[in-house]
């Protein structure tokens, strides 16, 4: 996996980018495995690798939103500030997560506020483009401008 080419960390530079996969832990899961549970404290953020990952509420059964795209991130309430996370994630198939611990992120985006401050930019247009591919599950009659 080549997560330069992301769209969250394109322009991140070299040195970010070897930070940040010296910060992560490689870990592999099952199918069937649960990355995290809502209400869980949201220590980490993971970078999907390879594999499928269905994120959902109190429903396992309603998938809220599911990754299958190298480099995007999962779990990115730490990033964010919030205290849990948000949604439950559980593997659909076999699965390779990189996984950062929210301190360490931290530490690497104050180093260089300008980086910091692009990373948070790209951040936003991912988030921003989840919740345009939610708004038809969640009230077919709104409209994605």
């Amino acid at each position: 996996m080549q997560i330069s080419q992301s769209d969250l960390f394109i322009g991140l530079g070299h040195h970010f980018l070897k930070e940040l996969i010296l910060a992560a832990d490689k870990i592999a899961f099952q199918a069937g495995q649960i990355v995290f549970r809502e209400d869980e404290p949201a220590d980490y953020f993971y970078i999907l690798a390879s594999g499928d990952i269905q994120l959902y509420t109190t429903d396992p059964q309603r998938v809220i939103h599911s990754s299958q795209t190298a480099g995007e991130i999962i779990g990115w309430s730490s990033l964010i500030g919030r205290d849990c996370y948000s949604l439950s994630a559980v593997c659909a198939g076999p699965t390779v997560l990189l996984r950062v611990e929210q301190e360490r992120m931290n530490a690497i985006l104050a180093r260089d506020h300008e980086i910091g401050a692009l990373f948070f930019r790209h951040l936003a247009g991912a988030l921003g483009n989840r919740l345009l591919q939610l708004y038809p599950r969640v009230s077919p009659t709104v409209a994605t401008q």
